[in-house]
């Protein structure tokens, strides 16, 4: 979870390995791999689309 939290933080990849003891390469394969499940995990925008049938869409994502 702590790897998480500073790519919230938008640590750099020169930054990320100091703070955990860790190679730059492999920083760069955790950020990959953490966002690839987030990716994964997050919700399509279709099936809300499809459930609620909007008039329109804010582009912050809102339905309405």
């Amino acid at each position: 979870m702590d790897f998480v939290a500073c790519l919230c933080k938008h640590d750099t990849l020169a930054q990320i390995p100091a703070g955990f003891g860790i190679s730059v390469g492999t920083a760069h394969a955790y950020t990959t791999a953490v966002v690839r499940l987030r990716a994964d995990r997050a919700p399509g925008l279709l099936k809300p689309l499809r459930e609620h049938d909007p008039d329109h869409v804010l582009l912050d994502g809102t339905l309405r």
